[in-house]
């Protein structure tokens, strides 16, 4: 591996001192200079910056800003300070342009891998990782607004894949209110609490323990059924979470919330698609515009990236298609008709759009999404070796 050189800065002496030493013995790594914040745009810099969060977050994050737009071919790596958490501040970091935030307790090896990617999005001319091939069918269904109809999407497409027999599993990551469980009536034969226990041998048999089955085929792994619950869940959780059921499933959607918590991330790497929704209106499309400047600032790739337009007919003084794709350089990809009035029959009923209006107008274009998710004419069945026929038996939840 290339040497990677870096700069330190802070405000903190004790902390640059206490840094440079750490990464010493870490031979890739080599500390040029240790300088105030201020100081950083007054000399050309080496491609990675390791900023100090410290107490002032903000007067970091305005750091991080004028050293992305002065120095365009860097990148900045943020280390929080005790007291700060990683899931607010990523947000926060991400927009302004930091590559990677670390929390304050990192490892050497945690703080060295996060110099590295930092290092390498520097040297791919920070182009977004395209992402892997379509083929493993993992969707991952987002926006940062509420209201922009997720768990109806996620549903609906899970629904129709299931329907064309593919095992399909739906993951609810919408940890503290989460509703397609609640759609689906999904109630697991075992506590959430036991999954993150289980976590550290998470397979594909032990996840579908955990998982209620519906009468449309597909299997559900509801939120928790408290909201307190949701912080005790972690990234690394949720990781071994989508491994298990990439494993075990042929095809897998995941309902999100409508932030950027660290448990959303490993959703959103590991996606094959990410259906990022909108609504025609300027608030929702103006948190579309922030949500794909995070994703293209932690490198998830835009190719895997489509926008859905939902709701499109809800009235004559919505955003225009067209005014849609401008604000946010890309195509849309899909547009679902507004039809709350099947959406919330479905629901109530427990019930799938498929299996209560197939012929609607929001059910066609349902399942049409999913044919472009998933082309049927590459449709078969996978080899899944770990789920074993007789446990696809169970009766359904409805």
């Amino acid at each position: 591996m290339d040497r990677v050189r870096i700069r330190l800065a802070s405000d903190d002496s004790t902390w640059l001192e206490e840094r440079a030493r750490q990464l010493g013995p870490v031979e890739d790594i080599v500390v040029t200079a240790a300088v105030r914040p201020a100081e950083l745009s007054l000399s050309p810099q080496p491609p990675v910056a390791l900023v100090d969060g410290g107490s002032d977050l903000t007067g970091a994050l305005d750091t991080i800003a004028t050293q992305t737009r002065l120095f365009p071919g860097s990148a900045c790596v943020l280390l929080l300070q005790r007291g700060w958490d990683l899931a607010t501040a990523f947000p926060r970091a991400a927009l302004v342009g930091a590559r990677v935030v670390l929390p304050h307790d990192c490892t050497l090896a945690e703080l060295a891998e996060g110099i590295y990617k930092a290092a390498d999005s520097v040297a791919a001319g920070g182009q977004p990782d395209p992402g892997p091939a379509a083929a493993d069918r993992m969707i991952t269904v987002f926006a940062t607004k509420g209201g922009t109809g997720r768990t109806m999407v996620a549903v609906g497409v899970a629904a129709a894949l299931a329907a064309r027999g593919l095992r399909t599993a739906l993951l609810d990551l919408h940890l503290d209110w989460g509703n397609a469980g609640v759609w689906l009536r999904g109630t697991p034969t075992r506590p959430f609490s036991e999954l993150l226990s289980e976590a550290r041998r998470m397979d594909a048999d032990l996840l579908q323990s955990f998982m209620a089955r519906h009468g449309s085929g597909v299997y559900v792994l509801p939120a928790p059924p408290k909201p307190e619950m949701a912080e005790f869940v972690h990234a690394e959780h949720v990781s071994a979470i989508v491994r298990a059921a990439r494993d075990g499933f042929e095809a897998v959607v995941v309902d999100t919330p409508p932030a950027f918590p660290d448990t959303v991330f490993p959703a959103l790497e590991s996606a094959d698609h990410i259906l990022l929704l909108t609504t025609p209106d300027v608030a929702s499309l103006r948190n579309a515009r922030a949500a794909l400047g995070v994703l293209d600032l932690v490198q998830i790739g835009r190719a895997k990236t489509h926008v859905v337009l939902n709701r499109a007919n809800r009235g004559s003084g919505g955003v225009r298609r067209t005014d849609v794709e401008a604000t946010l350089g890309l195509p849309v990809w899909a547009v679902l008709p507004n039809d709350d009035a099947v959406a919330v029959r479905a629901a109530n009923q427990g019930l799938t759009i498929a299996q209560t209006a197939p012929g609607s107008r929001l059910g066609r274009a349902l399942a049409l999404l999913a044919r472009q998710l998933v082309p049927e004419n590459t449709e078969r069945r996978s080899q899944v070796g770990l789920l074993r026929t007789a446990r696809d038996s169970p009766a359904s939840t409805r």
